[in-house]
């Protein structure tokens, strides 16, 4: 054994320990069905992704050493960075095809490795799974390995990814039973049985007993970035005085936030709701083709604007980003443009839209990574916008090209 994979493992060894003595006790840790988790054999691991913590819980929880898949931007954060290569952790470009990472979960899986993967790609918000591709099926198709798999049920109610505290209860996770699919499954089918089996529904969860919390709405506005009953760009904002509440101050709609994420109304005539449908009615509403302002869109193209943007460049193997440049930040038909003309985007060229660790909004094309700061604005907002436009631009360009391959007509006569 040479002294880099010795060092590897006895790094990992220590880390169990400092994780079973600190953050497991944190967050009560409950574990069903470990036995489920293979032993001495080659295997990809799905996990449903809800929690800050879930790679160090599942890490702990499985009892075997996990090559897990992670985002390359933790590579910047200091002290992490540096301890993510002798951890096992695969980095991996989100939004984008990164083939050096593919090539070296092949690799491991041959060495007999277990891999996690959170086929989400980012953190859930509200508990629900994220929409979720088929590259997942895809890739446990290719692997031909025994796909194992994990569901937290709790997980997004101990620290939800929208909240600024944690809340203090236990966390529940549960192995079960591993399946390797026949090879006449394609990669769609794969993908919805994943879903169906590490997949929750947040209606359906409630905070176990003897949990607590404080300041439970606390991040709350910057998530719902309209208002779930008059839906006001406005938003809704954290009531003084009442660190459980938010209230919209255009219609006088007014909720307390519980632990179960329960928004219970303080106003007659307004209705009950969870964060996670409260969301998604907010997403339904605006609609496909999301306008901030229909008035000032027939007039000069503007699908969104903030006056007070900046934008930084995100350079790999560079912690700290580059500044580029301030001024207003316009979303239009087809570009991304900042007014000072530091950047200027063809939506076209957007690969990817993704909030990344510490909340950064961040904007990938094939060369470059931009980082958008939205004073007074929610990035939740800004990432809706860009994806539902990035999405119509997608549609017309592939409309266009099926349209340029198309058989032309004999010409007449």
């Amino acid at each position: 054994m040479n002294t880099t994979r010795l060092g590897r493992q006895l790094l990992y060894g220590f880390a169990w320990w400092v994780v079973g003595l600190s953050i497991v006790p944190f967050g009560r840790l409950s574990v069903r069905g470990r036995r489920h988790v293979p032993k001495g054999q080659a295997t990809l691991m799905v996990v449903n992704h809800v929690n800050l913590f879930d790679p160090v819980y599942v890490y702990w929880a499985s009892l075997r050493r996990l090559h897990g898949v992670g985002t390359d931007a933790a590579l910047r954060v200091p002290v992490l960075g540096a301890l993510i290569p002798w951890l096992s952790v695969i980095p991996f470009a989100k939004g984008m095809k990164d083939r050096a990472a593919m090539a070296e979960i092949d690799r491991r899986i041959k060495e007999g490795a277990a891999v996690l993967i959170f086929p989400e790609g980012n953190r859930s918000w509200t508990g629900r799974m994220n929409p979720v591709g088929a590259g997942i099926g895809r890739l446990a198709k290719r692997l031909g390995v025994p796909v194992s798999f994990g569901r937290f049920r709790t997980g997004h109610l101990q620290w939800p990814r929208w909240a600024t505290y944690p809340r203090f209860m236990s966390v529940q996770l549960e192995f079960t039973e591993p399946d390797t699919y026949p090879e006449e499954m394609d990669a769609e089918e794969i993908t919805a049985d994943i879903i169906r089996r590490i997949g929750i529904q947040p209606e359906e969860v409630s905070a176990p007993r003897l949990s607590w919390g404080f300041r439970l709405a606390s991040g709350l506005p910057d998530f719902l970035w309209a208002c779930p009953s008059c839906f006001s760009l406005s938003g809704i904002e954290l009531v003084r005085g009442a660190s459980h509440a938010v209230a919209c101050s255009g219609c006088g709609a007014r909720w307390r936030l519980d632990l179960s994420c329960r928004m219970h109304s303080e106003r007659d005539g307004i209705d009950d709701t969870l964060v996670d449908a409260a969301y998604h009615g907010i997403l339904a509403h605006f609609g496909d083709e999301p306008v901030a302002d229909r008035a000032r869109f027939e007039q000069d193209g503007v699908l969104l604007e903030c006056p007070t943007a900046q934008v930084a460049l995100v350079e790999r193997g560079v912690r700290t980003a580059r500044p580029l440049g301030a001024g207003a930040l316009q979303l239009t038909n087809d570009r991304l443009r900042l007014s000072d003309g530091s950047m200027d985007v063809r939506l076209a060229d957007i690969k990817a839209v993704l909030i990344q660790l510490g909340g950064h909004l961040q904007v990938r094309t094939a060369d470059q990574v931009y980082d958008l700061t939205t004073p007074g604005q929610s990035k939740h907002m800004w990432q809706y916008f860009l994806r539902r436009h990035l999405r119509r631009v997608r549609a017309e360009v592939a409309a266009s090209a099926a349209g340029a391959d198309a058989p032309r007509p004999p010409p007449p006569g």
